[in-house]
């Protein structure tokens, strides 16, 4: 194979991942056809090429809009390479490999793959600002200093001793979008529920986003977006309009 058609083979899994992320219906033939196309280039067999579909799939996710679907469509890619992530990495090297990739780290923890022991903990928490730990607060919290759990537990501004908290808790984390209201309403492009919630908050419309933790889009918890740069990264046509007049 000439260097031309290895490109042209990673972008088509490229394209075939990029539209398994973007489909929001429940059907397994996108996911079936980039199994295909991972299998018949034989990437599992090659700890390097696994390795770099990997990265492939850690730079779509991190950036890609999330959907209904994004969670479980990510969930079942990643389930699908279990044995090969036993095979060809540690705990500790799966976790460089997605250190900044909230949703996928999420997965990997609740599927068992890999786990926050005292060492793989504190390098996660060096290596990631405090909305990532906060996000991990959970399973992290006995390896934070008394300062942090202070401060997420503050930020929290509930009673963590409530049952309803953490179970509402996880169920964000796996929507992965920020929580507050009005970016709800944006996702939703409710746009009579959205300018009567701005005029009643007196919120100007060309605020910025307020960040929340449960954000894991990396171009939104980078760049702070407006509510209209909000709007347009959600394709939420009507609320665009208003706030672009």
């Amino acid at each position: 194979m000439d260097f031309q058609e290895y490109l042209d083979d990673k972008r088509k899994i490229e394209d075939v991942l990029l539209l398994l992320m973007h489909e929001e219906t429940d059907d397994d033939d996108i996911l079936n056809k980039f199994i295909q196309y991972v299998d018949e280039q034989m990437i599992c067999s090659d700890e390097n090429e696994f390795r770099l579909l990997l990265y492939l799939i850690d730079s779509i996710t991190k950036n890609h809009c999330r959907n209904h679907m994004f969670y479980s469509r990510l969930k079942s890619i990643l389930l699908h390479f279990k044995d090969e992530f036993k095979k060809y990495f540690s705990e500790l090297e799966m976790l460089k490999i997605f250190i900044n990739n909230k949703p996928i780290v999420l997965i990997l923890l609740e599927n068992d793959l890999i786990s926050f022991d005292e060492f793989t903990a504190i390098h996660y928490i060096e290596k990631n600002s405090a909305s990532h730990y906060s996000f991990f607060y959970p399973e992290i919290k006995k390896y934070l200093d008394e300062q942090h759990i202070q401060k997420i537990e503050n930020d929290f501004k509930v009673d963590l001793k409530d049952e309803n908290f953490f179970n509402e808790f996880n169920e964000k984390r796996r929507l992965g979008v920020n929580d507050s209201y009005i970016c709800k309403l944006i996702r939703d492009d409710s746009v009579e529920e959205f300018v009567e919630y701005i005029n009643h908050k007196n919120i100007p419309i060309s605020g910025q986003i307020m960040p929340s933790i449960f954000e894991t889009n990396q171009y939104l918890i980078n760049n702070n977006p407006t509510l209209i740069e909000y709007a347009a990264f959600y394709g939420s046509i009507q609320i665009f309009q208003y706030l672009k007049f």
